[in-house]
């Protein structure tokens, strides 16, 4: 839920400024966090 909202707020403020760079970081840190849930995983096993 939370992260459904952080994509919003990103999204939203992307259609308000027209400042792609807003929703691009997101998706950046979205990707940075999922990378470090799989290194994390991968370290435990």
């Amino acid at each position: 839920m939370f992260e459904y909202k952080m994509k919003d707020l990103a999204w939203n403020t992307f259609k308000k400024t027209g400042d792609i760079n807003t929703f691009l970081e997101f998706i950046q840190i979205e990707n940075i966090e999922k990378e470090l849930t799989e290194h994390k995983d991968i370290k435990e096993t």
